[in-house]
């Protein structure tokens, strides 16, 4: 009797599983495209250029890099270029708000501002074509945490050891290493925005490495246990009240975010245990200036100066709007049109809906607000396909929908206290979200392949 060879059924696939040959020892992606969108954003980040090695700007090292990265994707096989509602919401942003550059009162000033918000877009497009699934992307997450750690790490040595620091508002405070987003503020929205990633993270530490060997389950520990206080620290010394806002509203979400009333219990506690810590290690110029959110005669006059200026920044915004109401003043034309038309003051809004309305008008707004509709409705469906998860597969979707959600509250909270619609983290969240989506539909895919597999297998074998 001729013996029949069966095949040996392939093991049930996990959220975070790779298809197979795409990972190199089980851990780091074989893509190319993906280790260039990774050197991508470190350059975007640190700026290196800017402040650190100012010979490197003859190179052209982002626009260099960008060219490269986008060869990448289009060579590696495992890419996807993806049309989602995602993708067609940011391609709906970019056209209106390149309309309100086209009737700018300045269109040469409002061209120089788009270029920059273009080319963050485009890397955005590549970012969803190379991370095609939910491993890849926890990986790029923690890619991004692994390159802020450079950043602050950098920040903090120069801020202790060569005194590198800001004096403003009758205080010192901790700036960036370059400067485009190095300023205390801007610095303290990278910091709080990082926040719910560094929270996915640590939660399912063990959940993102379960396949790792065991030194880097430890590294992994390591970094995150280095990572988290590093975070704090910064935060503190940036004396950035928007950014301790968004620190209490960060709280306040995870806080919210836990299911019953006990875990809320332990997670409410836990917060005002290390309120209080970070609240007795801050030094008292930095509480003086904290106390000015409630009690503003609590710090010098021009902290009080300061805030009434982002509502009056507010204000000038929306007689731009008044003035101008389709298409605003144009892209990046806040500064000149007040100084040209209003109350001749040459400063920006520091207000999102301000800068907004403002610029880019009804068309902008719309445009912005459908992107912000599509990125929530993403996280709103990731977290309904969670309940149809069992284990660990189903909190961490669930837990991802989450942090992408906070990350956009607080983006938006800091927009309060700051002209933040080109700021990369609403794009970057955005594709973030996209490719959960598609990740979580390739591992759906997957696993009916799998079970298809294991029929299979199972007829073959009873047939013999």
């Amino acid at each position: 009797m001729k013996r029949t060879r069966t095949k040996t059924p392939a093991a049930a696939p996990t959220l975070l599983n790779s298809p197979e040959g795409e990972l190199a020892n089980g851990i780091w992606p074989k893509s190319v495209a993906f280790w260039f969108g990774l050197g991508y954003m470190a350059l975007y980040v640190i700026r290196p250029w800017e402040a650190l090695f100012p010979w490197m700007m003859v190179l052209r090292p982002e626009r260099t890099w960008a060219l490269a990265t986008l060869l990448a994707v289009f060579l590696d096989k495992r890419s996807r270029l993806r049309t989602d509602g995602l993708t067609y919401s940011m391609i709906l942003l970019l056209l209106v708000v390149g309309l309100t550059v086209a009737f700018s009162i300045d269109r040469a000033n409002s061209w120089d501002t788009f270029w920059p918000f273009l080319t963050m877009a485009a890397f955005v497009f590549m970012m969803q074509a190379f991370l095609t699934n939910i491993y890849h992307l926890s990986l790029f997450i923690l890619g991004y945490l692994f390159i802020l750690s450079l950043y602050f790490s950098k920040a903090l040595w120069e801020y202790f050891v060569h005194g590198q620091h800001r004096y403003t508002m009758g205080v010192i405070r901790l700036s960036g290493i370059e400067g485009t987003f190095g300023g205390p503020n801007n610095l303290a929205m990278t910091l709080v925005v990082s926040l719910p990633l560094i929270y996915l993270l640590w939660n399912h530490k063990e959940y993102l490495s379960a396949s790792w060997p065991d030194k880097w389950k430890v590294r992994l520990r390591r970094f995150l246990k280095f990572h988290i206080p590093l975070t704090v620290l910064a935060l503190v010394l940036t004396n950035s009240r928007s950014g301790f806002l968004g620190f209490m509203v960060f709280l306040l979400l995870m806080w919210w975010g836990r299911p019953g009333f006990a875990r809320k219990a332990k997670v409410m506690v836990a917060c005002i245990l290390g309120l209080a810590l970070l609240w007795a290690a801050i030094p008292e110029a930095n509480k003086g200036r904290i106390k000015t959110i409630w009690e503003p005669e609590s710090g010098p006059a021009n902290a009080q100066v300061s805030a009434e200026g982002r509502i009056i920044g507010f204000l000038v915004g929306i007689e731009m709007f008044q003035e101008k109401p389709i298409a605003g003043v144009g892209y990046g034309n806040y500064i000149k049109y007040r100084v040209e038309n209003l109350d001749g003051l040459a400063l920006q809004p520091h207000n999102l809906i301000g800068q907004l309305l403002g610029e880019t008008g009804i068309l902008g707004a719309l445009g912005f607000s459908t992107f912000l509709i599509v990125a929530l409705a993403g996280c709103g469906k990731l977290k309904r396909w969670s309940k149809m998860e069992d284990g660990a597969d189903g909190e961490y979707l669930k837990e991802l929908a989450k942090a992408m959600k906070s990350c956009i509250i607080l983006l938006f909270i800091m927009g309060g206290f700051g002209h933040n619609f080109a700021r990369y983290n609403w794009y970057w969240t955005g594709a973030y979200i996209s490719a959960s989506i598609y990740g979580y539909r390739a591992f759906i895919a997957s696993r009916s392949k799998n079970a298809r597999r294991l029929k299979a297998g199972a007829a073959e074998t009873h047939m013999s």
